[in-house]
């Protein structure tokens, strides 16, 4: 994780194998749901918050990486390493409820 920007919490991620590499979109969307998961370029970005964006959406994910109610409102930090992994929907929906009740603690390697 190289640096949170842009938004609040939205982590900007590199060291994309170049053959993921796609350009960002000619026409940026005007909204785009928090939890999006999207590559532009050779960098790769979740999306903390419902924003504009001009990254490919590839997934999504029910973890929150902005909460600004928490004590550590901000779930990632630069340096931090972030691994992606496809689930199947019912996994989806188990994190979610568990993310929605506060009882999901993600595993996170500091830098």
């Amino acid at each position: 994780m190289h640096f949170i920007g842009f938004t609040p919490g939205l982590p900007y991620m590199g060291g994309l194998p170049e053959r993921l590499a796609i350009p960002r979109l000619d026409q940026p969307r005007t909204a785009t749901p928090p939890g999006s998961i999207g590559i532009g370029g050779v960098q790769c970005c979740i999306y903390s918050v419902e924003s504009p964006g001009g990254f490919w959406i590839l997934a999504r994910t029910p973890l929150r990486l902005y909460d600004p109610a928490a004590t550590e409102p901000v779930l990632l930090r630069p340096g931090d390493r972030v691994r992606l992994r496809m689930i199947q929907r019912a996994e989806y929906e188990a994190l979610a409820a568990a993310v929605a009740t506060g009882t999901f603690v993600p595993a996170i390697t500091p830098a």
